[in-house]
């Protein structure tokens, strides 16, 4: 049985390694892209490792779950491990929350447990994880207390000009370098300002999420959209 399961990466071929020992004033710190979710129930109905289509899951985990997903680098856990990781439907897993807003209130924070690996390619893996809490994006404001946030707007000044895309009372930002290092940010509009519940950074051998409650006022919240262009959709 391998204890480890990690993928190399296609420039340098070393694996990642991504440090979340800093919560940037978050509350869980947690993986990118690490996995894709299934809804397959059973090992014998698993695709190859690396095939192409298959159905991804658009159904949010529960706790106490056991499910199949599939590892790509830059997965890098040993079996027993504990790792949080952004759930997000299909379509919005695919092809991003601008392009399918409706799924952002069936995202959320995943943490699990790495069972064991079922089947093992070259480039992915299908892996077996146990659900051991899930945070639904839509209800993070309730189950974390409010924090103060210090200082965003310095995050992401290198940054700008920021997108911006609206939808409905979510509004989320990005912005990168050259497509080589970026930052962004998912809020929840409120009347007093904002909640900012996801923040994220990632580079070449890096991908983080950090989920929480951090309070926006109405000013630096501004501060922020002032960094970028936005676009409005409706939900």
């Amino acid at each position: 049985m391998e204890n480890r399961l990690a993928f190399p990466c296609r420039a340098c071929g070393s694996p990642a390694e991504m440090k979340t020992d800093d919560s940037r004033e978050f509350e869980i710190v947690g993986k990118m892209d690490i996995v894709q979710w299934s809804d397959f129930v059973r090992a014998d109905e698993l695709p190859e490792p690396g095939a192409g289509i298959w159905a991804r899951s658009v159904v949010m985990p529960r706790t106490g779950e056991i499910r199949f997903v599939q590892a790509s680098y830059p997965f890098n856990q040993q079996i027993g491990d504990r790792f949080w990781t952004l759930f997000m439907p299909a379509l919005s897993a695919l092809n991003g929350w601008d392009d399918h807003p409706e799924e952002v209130d069936g995202s959320g924070m995943a943490e699990c447990s790495f069972l064991e690996v079922v089947n093992r390619g070259e480039d992915q893996a299908w892996i077996a994880v146990r659900v051991e809490s899930m945070i639904p994006l839509s209800e993070a404001a309730r189950i974390f207390e409010p924090r103060r946030a210090a200082r965003l707007r310095k995050n992401f000044e290198p940054f700008a000009p920021l997108n911006a895309e609206r939808f409905g009372k979510w509004i989320c930002i990005t912005g990168s370098l050259q497509g080589n290092i970026g930052v962004w940010a998912l809020i929840e509009r409120t009347v007093q300002g904002g909640r900012m519940i996801l923040y994220g950074e990632w580079e070449m051998h890096a991908d983080l999420v950090f989920c929480g409650h951090l309070e926006l006022s109405d000013d630096e919240l501004a501060e922020l959209l002032e960094l970028a262009e936005t676009n409005t959709e409706e939900a």
